[in-house]
């Protein structure tokens, strides 16, 4: 009876506020995707996303209070997605050497997903700086680190648990620096840089040399 209520409220034809909502931000988010991805987040203004969505600029400004909140979202709703996709591919693997592989996989895709999107690739240096952003970072650094642990811990058996904790979080974070170090490089020099980061990782944690390879 509620639902039917709702319903009738609304003329034929219409949908719920809140469903317009929704797709309003959904595309908000994916025209600054496609234009902060082809222009550079500072090269793009709201007026141009507002244009390319074909809606008011203060549409915008209902939903997102500054361009930086948009980015902030892009990039948050991009690192959640990457997590994600990691939890998913971990989950599948089924032996030891599917293990090494995936974790290389997803060390390298991780990496080319944030060098691809502007969002993610000029706000990274301040994701890893800006002091607004050190709770933040922390949080998805410690399920980044659980998500490579408890992987880990599935096919690294002959580390004790607090040995293979402590690694992980630390070339966690040296990962993460090397991923600063890349935005100042040209894609290719970058791209051997994390190919040789992601072997050192690889090395770290005592895998055999084939895993590496």
């Amino acid at each position: 009876m509620g639902a039917a209520r709702m319903n009738s409220s609304f003329k034929s034809g219409s949908e719920p506020q809140q469903e317009r909502s929704k797709k309003t931000v959904k595309a908000i988010c994916a025209s600054a995707d496609t234009l902060f991805t082809k222009y550079g987040v500072s090269a793009v203004s709201l007026g141009q996303i507002a244009r390319d969505v074909k809606i008011p600029t203060a549409t915008i400004y209902r939903y997102f209070p500054n361009k930086e909140e948009l980015v902030a979202t892009l990039r948050n709703h991009s690192l959640h997605d990457m997590l994600d996709d990691a939890q998913a591919k971990f989950d599948a693997v089924r032996n030891f050497e599917e293990y090494f592989k995936t974790l290389r996989e997803v060390l390298w895709d991780t990496y080319q997903e944030i060098h691809e999107h502007a969002y993610l690739h000029e706000t990274y240096g301040a994701l890893l700086s800006e002091r607004s952003q050190k709770g933040f970072l922390f949080n998805e650094n410690q399920k980044w680190v659980q998500i490579l642990y408890i992987a880990g811990r599935r096919f690294l058996t002959f580390e004790s648990d607090e040995l293979l904790k402590q690694r992980i979080i630390i070339l966690n974070a040296l990962w993460n620096g090397t991923m600063r170090v890349c935005q100042f490089y040209e894609k290719k020099a970058g791209d051997d840089i994390m190919k040789e980061s992601i072997d050192m990782f690889c090395r770290e944690l005592e895998l055999p040399p084939s895993a590496c390879e």
